[in-house]
């Protein structure tokens, strides 16, 4: 394969190939270098300033992406160290022979580890003055072996970027008017995000004013996070002129995608920008592409949406969908994004206002669409009884009487003990009776049923059906988190189904907490065999290594914060079914503070063994279990509390500090009396002797040997 930087290397280059003269960039001469600069945004004021501070940062990063979609990060956190050493080896790997690089000249989109030239040469009609390596790098990090100590480099400066892209994120979401956490929350962020690394390499050219290094584009995901050598080249659009961008030092570049302008459905728009270069140096720029999930259908986030003056202006698609679209195509302007336009006049008509609906008619339209579910509840059960296929029937026979639409209640015993035995026997039953719940799930549209379909889900998992408990945790069968998919349920049929629909979105959120813990700790919460097991437990967890306690008490204490995020509408607590769930979460955390203590009281034993670094680990997730506290007791606020185990957290809390400070005082002593050998060696005299001994510390002739 042929690059760029081969092609200069070469030195038979005296004009630019043909295929590389871009005729429109002749004809666009509107550089603008006396504009306004792209806006500054300090960091530290963000998350670590005052409330104030923070506020108004956020009111300047809602500015900047609302009027540049651009804008810079000073103060960010990432060492200067690491940039430094990232952009050596970006340029090392860029030298390396062309037979080393071709081991990476994938062809496929989705290739681990990609090396190529220009942007796809498969359907490019003019070539880019660009060579380029493409790493995903998260969820599953890839990179080249060589050169020598590339791949801890990539690691390292990727995980400090993608932390500082979820810190700014957040930011972004509540200049939105949306909760901190909602992307993180809605899209699965925090463990299952996509980030590509781009290297560019814009070698110097004969004839910088007839090419490229990339024309003008928006970027797909939902940020872009970049930093380049001393050489400008990045050129934004901005009131109709292209402004170039020459960024303080040590600062990054920040740029809203595709998906960012979806989400917000058209408030923050994606902004055109290119690459242009130079005829005396290379320029090398380091791009960090964050996005959901590749499987994740991003859409307009629907707090940001309503049926009269706010509707969707843009279709949901998968980010893998949108990716395969964009890298399968010529790179033009923002013409993927036209693909999931909604075409507001053929799809939607403005709806007047409707004149104000009485209570009474209110209640009225709640019953009729009680009695229309009543209907369709028996329909289905009359359509379960016709099918040939029994075992099945049986199955959502089951399902049916057990998520019906006819109460508010929730579904008796009798109901949820039927819906576990029509799954149990086998695997096949059990598969069939988790599909069939999950299709009532995903089916309805209306908050009882879908509370009751939880319910039972919640059931399984804390009774005794282990081949049903089994099965829900493989579902669906690549499993992760947001597998139950309702974090965009939404029931706007009344007011009270309104709220009720917060309750779904958290309830879901739990049941998946609890599974992913399940994962975590290799056997299933249950009530059922909570003290029997205790013992057993206690052996398997003096049996682990302090580090994997770690992750099992983070694990745990992410259940409980999930918990903690229970909605406002406490009240609701009246209604029998969420009374009802409410208790069926208590008895999970009250689980999760048995296998909290039990864990913090072996770290407790071993507390002097442990590094600083865990040490923090152990300290940070106490800290956080703690925060949770009071929202916990709102929520279970007539239930039994766990004095002990708050003590025991306050008794650990303040050992940790202890140790932590000796620590301290050990390792600082260690450096000075490193510090005085060191000094002490330092006054020793080291010389030989005319006779060719050697006089040592204590100054006795040593005779040197010679022999070998």
């Amino acid at each position: 394969m042929f690059c760029v930087k081969g092609l200069i290397e070469s030195g038979r280059l005296t004009s630019v190939p043909s295929r590389y003269f871009f005729e429109k960039y002749l004809k666009d001469d509107c550089i603008n270098s006396e504009a306004e600069t792209i806006p500054i945004i300090d960091f530290s004021m963000l998350t670590s300033g005052s409330p104030e501070q923070r506020y108004k940062t956020i009111q300047a990063i809602g500015n900047a992406c609302l009027k540049w979609g651009f804008f810079e990060v000073i103060n960010h956190g990432v060492p200067n160290t690491l940039r430094d050493e990232m952009m050596r080896a970006s340029e090392s790997f860029f030298d390396l022979s062309d037979e080393q690089k071709r081991e990476y000249a994938g062809k496929k989109l989705f290739d681990p580890i990609r090396w190529g030239t220009s942007f796809n040469v498969n359907v490019d009609k003019t070539l880019f003055w660009r060579d380029y390596l493409k790493i995903h790098v998260h969820p599953q990090f890839n990179a080249p072996q060589n050169p020598l100590g590339f791949s801890e480099t990539i690691q390292e400066y990727c995980k400090r970027v993608r932390e500082l892209a979820n810190e700014l994120l957040k930011g972004i979401m509540e200049s939105l008017g949306l909760e901190e956490s909602y992307i993180q929350k809605a899209m699965d962020l925090e463990t299952d995000s996509h980030q590509l690394l781009v290297v560019n390499l814009y070698p110097p050219c004969p004839q910088p004013e007839v090419v490229m290094g990339l024309p003008p584009h928006s970027d797909h995901g939902l940020l872009t996070i970049l930093m380049q050598n001393d050489h400008v080249g990045l050129h934004v659009r901005h009131d109709g002129k292209w402004i170039p961008v020459n960024p303080p030092p040590g600062s990054f570049v920040v740029n809203i995608g595709d998906h960012m302008e979806i989400l917000s459905n058209g408030k923050y728009k994606s902004v055109l920008h290119r690459a242009v270069v130079n005829g005396k140096a290379t320029r090398i720029s380091v791009a960090t592409a964050h996005g959901p999930p590749l499987d994740t259908v991003v859409g307009p986030a629907q707090d940001l949406l309503d049926n009269e003056n706010r509707p969707p202006l843009y279709r949901g698609i998968k980010y893998r969908e949108y990716l395969q679209l964009q890298q399968s195509n010529q790179l033009n302007g923002k013409s993927c994004l036209d693909h999931v336009k909604v075409n507001i006049n053929d799809t939607y008509h403005k709806i007047l206002p409707s004149p104000p609906i009485s209570v009474e008619l209110m209640g009225r339209l709640k019953q009729l669409r009680i009695f229309n579910g009543v209907l369709k509840d028996k329909a289905s059960l009359i359509k379960t009884t016709l099918s040939t296929k029994r075992q099945t029937s049986f199955i959502r026979r089951a399902i049916l009487r057990a998520t019906t639409h006819s109460s508010s209640s929730p579904p008796s015993s009798n109901r949820i003990d039927a819906v576990i035995a029509s799954g149990n026997g086998s695997r096949p039953r059990a598969c069939a009776c988790i599909h069939a719940i999950m299709d009532r799930l995903h089916g309805t549209r209306d908050t009882f049923v879908a509370l009751k379909c939880l319910y039972t889900i919640h059931n399984i998992i804390t009774k005794d059906s282990f081949i049903l408990k089994d099965q829900l945790s493989i579902f669906p069968t690549f499993g992760g988190r947001n597998f139950l998919n309702l974090s965009e349920f939404h029931d706007d049929s009344d007011p009270e189904s309104w709220e009720l629909s917060a309750w779904i979105r958290w309830y879901a959120t739990v049941l998946e907490q609890n599974l992913t813990v399940s994962r975590v700790l290799g056997y299933h919460l249950s009530s059922s065999d909570s003290k029997k097991n205790d013992k057993d437990k206690e052996e398997k967890i003096f049996a682990l290594l302090s580090s994997d306690l770690l992750i099992e008490i983070d694990a745990l204490v992410g259940f409980v914060q999930e918990i903690s995020n229970v909605p406002n509408s406490l009240h609701l607590q009246r209604n029998n079914l969420v009374y009802e769930i409410v208790r069926l979460v208590s008895e999970d955390y009250r689980l999760i503070q048995r296998e909290i203590s039990l864990r913090v009281v072996e770290l407790d034993e071993r507390m002097t063994s442990l590094s600083v670094d865990q040490l923090t680990l152990l300290m940070s997730a106490l800290k956080k279990f703690e925060d949770c506290k009071e929202r916990l007791s709102l929520l279970f606020v007539n239930r039994k509390k766990n004095d002990g185990l708050w003590h025991l957290i306050g008794e650990t809390k303040m050992k940790i500090e202890t140790t932590m400070n000796k620590k301290a005082e050990e390792m600082a002593l260690v450096r000075i009396i490193k510090r005085d050998e060191t000094r002490e060696w330092g006054r020793q005299p080291f010389r030989f002797t005319s006779d060719g001994s050697w006089l040592g510390l204590d100054r006795v002739s040593l005779t040197v040997s010679t022999v070998r």
